[in-house]
């Protein structure tokens, strides 16, 4: 009986035993998995934390960089507006500038006839020549020439301000040749000062046109 009874009771030991193994084993896993699912987050959490820095810095450059390319873009074309600018301009001038030399020839013209009729002495002075009156609007032609050539010019740089200065002179000098009472020699006189300054202005003129084609493409 007594063998029995202790029987009996190691049967009921063993049961016992190995359901607290079994609850023990489950407690554990429960903080196991519960463990991983937290670092699984704390790592996700992370995760995310560094892809929101990397997606706000690259979109930081990203934003950096196009206002970069804006800037940029808007200095080119600030630079090929003034240089057209430039270029319409210079073409402007080249154009009253060829008009200003076809006046002047005709200008040139009308005084070497007026010389060579006073030799011929089919009249005593300039002024009773039958072209003066002509030559007086050939002048006005000439002049008009001059100051419309002068707006464009300046005096921002030196050589536009000596083609400024030159240009002036021109203006003097074509008037100096309407003298009332101009005899051939003063005629002549003046008509020599005039083709020298002249001259002098047709190498001010290419100084000033090479400067302001160096100045727009540096």
């Amino acid at each position: 009986m007594v063998n029995q009874q202790e029987n009996t009771q190691a049967v009921v030991l063993q049961p016992s035993n190995e359901k607290k193994i079994y609850l023990d084993l489950t407690h554990s896993t429960d903080w196991v998995v519960a463990g991983s699912i937290f670092v699984s987050a704390l790592i996700s959490f992370i995760g995310f934390l560094i892809t929101i820095y990397v997606v706000r810095k690259s979109t930081e450059s990203q934003i950096q960089s196009n206002e970069s390319l804006i800037e940029q873009q808007k200095i080119l074309k600030i630079r090929e507006l003034e240089i057209l600018n430039k270029n319409n301009t210079l073409q402007r001038i080249k154009e009253l500038i060829g008009d200003n030399l076809y006046l002047a020839g005709n200008v040139q013209n009308q005084i070497e006839i007026g010389i060579s009729e006073i030799q011929q002495q089919k009249f005593d002075n300039f002024f009773h020549s039958r072209h003066h009156g002509d030559f007086k609007i050939l002048l006005n032609n000439y002049q008009s020439s001059i100051n419309r050539l002068r707006v464009y010019l300046g005096n921002e740089t030196q050589h536009s301000e000596k083609l400024n200065k030159h240009f002036r002179k021109m203006q003097l000098l074509s008037w100096s040749l309407y003298t009332a009472d101009m005899n051939e020699l003063a005629l002549s006189d003046s008509l020599d000062q005039w083709v020298k300054e002249f001259k002098v202005g047709e190498i001010l003129v290419q100084n000033y046109l090479n400067d302001e084609l160096k100045s727009i493409y540096k």
